[in-house]
């Protein structure tokens, strides 16, 4: 019905997901910097 609003929903989770991808490997590498 409203394909619109899945389409920015799942644009969203890709976001949310590149953003932890990148996020969570920086914080890995400041919690124990070898």
């Amino acid at each position: 019905m409203n394909g619109k609003v899945r389409t920015r929903a799942f644009s969203l989770l890709l976001a949310l997901l590149f953003v932890s991808v990148g996020v969570v490997p920086a914080v890995a590498m400041d919690a124990n910097p070898d």
